[in-house]
Parts: C-alpha cells; sequence; structure tokens
C-alpha cells in the first residue's frame, strides 16, 4: 500500500509570465510543467488548481500500482 504521505509532484503557483494567472509547477524543481510541449502556464485560477488536482491523484493511482505486491 502506498504511502498517503507522500510530497505531491504538482503544485499551483501565479505565473511568473503572465500577470493574474497561474501555473502548474513540478515541486521538485520549481518549474513549470510541460506537457506534450505545451508548458502549463496562463491558466485560470480553477483550471490550474484543477489540473494540480488531477495530476497528483493520477501520481498517487500510479505509485499505488508500483507499490502493489505481484502475486
Amino acid at each position: 500500500m502506498a504511502d498517503k504521505h507522500v510530497t505531491p509532484g504538482y503544485e499551483l503557483a501565479q505565473s511568473a509570465t503572465f500577470d493574474g494567472l497561474w501555473a502548474v509547477i513540478d515541486a521538485f524543481t520549481g518549474w513549470p510543467v510541460v506537457v506534450r510541449g505545451i508548458p502549463l502556464d496562463a491558466w485560470s485560477g480553477y483550471e490550474a488548481t484543477d489540473l494540480v488536482d488531477l495530476m497528483n491523484e493520477r501520481n498517487l493511482r500510479a505509485r499505488e500500482t508500483l507499490d502493489r505486491d505481484p502475486k
């Protein structure tokens, strides 16, 4: 079973480039996440929050899958 208290891999931050907008940040590098060549930057607060939540949930599920005991 995966540890539910792992550090989230993604965070919400104000965009360093676009005033009043938000970015999805890699918690370990501090840089905006890039998906298929597109930086996850310049989102509304609601959109960026949803993306952070979805990506952290996906990451947690992937960790749980890797942590399972093969039987």
